[in-house]
């Protein structure tokens, strides 16, 4: 069973969004496979891969994908329709999560 870690954002403080993503990629261990994937809900310019970077260097399987539907529900969506997993945990662009968050 895998858990997905879902960021939806639109246009988000790039510094701030790398902070909530270095958060993400010290999460102590589930006990569980994990992975993380954002939602880029229109953002202008789109995110780049380069946003990853964090996530990357702590071996996480993360991905971006683009909704252009504007709203918060469009992304949510999404990010349901791009996985299989059962358990989604849906966190802000903008929550920097304590390091025994996901565990």
């Amino acid at each position: 069973m895998e858990i997905v870690v879902c960021v939806c954002t639109f246009n988000p403080d790039r510094p701030l969004l790398g902070k909530v993503l270095e958060s993400v990629a010290e999460q102590l261990p589930p006990g569980c496979p994990w992975s993380v994937l954002i939602v880029d809900n229109g953002s202008q310019p789109a995110l780049a891969p380069s946003v990853l970077a964090p996530l990357r260097s702590a071996n996480l399987p993360a991905r971006i994908v683009r909704e252009n539907r504007p709203g918060l529900i469009h992304a949510r969506i999404r990010a349901i329709e791009e996985t299989d997993s059962a358990w989604l945990l849906f966190i802000d662009d903008d929550n920097v999560l304590f390091r025994d968050y996901l565990k």
